[in-house]
């Protein structure tokens, strides 16, 4: 996607967010959010759990709300790897293949963070 006006040039909107939002620290726009927008499969399993942010005011900038969402996504992923763990499968590091993984870092890092895990980029996309 190339932005034009909002953007700024010919840079995507989702290089400037992850610009903006890594120089946030974990948790410092008092946001929260919930990842279940399309339901819970695993751990909960329920389809129709809804997502949410909690924190929002007039004052929310863009990549706050982009930082709450992608360490949402990354607590999901810590409660399905902690699951598994539970079922004795020892998990150390997680594969990723194409997209995000190959283009945003700072996903990558806070998904590290958050799950304590080793986070591959899949050496095909």
């Amino acid at each position: 996607m190339v932005g034009e006006g909002i953007c700024g040039g010919n840079t995507s909107l989702h290089v400037i967010l992850t610009k903006e939002a890594a120089k946030l620290k974990p948790g410092q726009s008092g946001l929260l959010s919930l990842d279940w927008r399309n339901g819970n499969r695993t751990v909960l399993v329920d389809p129709l759990l809804t997502g949410v942010i909690i924190g929002q005011t007039l004052y929310t900038t863009r990549a706050e709300i982009y930082r709450a969402l992608i360490e949402a996504t990354a607590f999901g992923a810590r409660s399905i790897i902690e699951r598994i763990r539970e079922y004795g499968v020892p998990v150390k590091k997680v594969v990723c293949a194409g997209g995000i993984a190959e283009k945003d870092s700072l996903l990558m890092q806070i998904y590290s963070d958050i799950t304590g895990c080793t986070m591959q980029v899949a050496g095909s996309s």
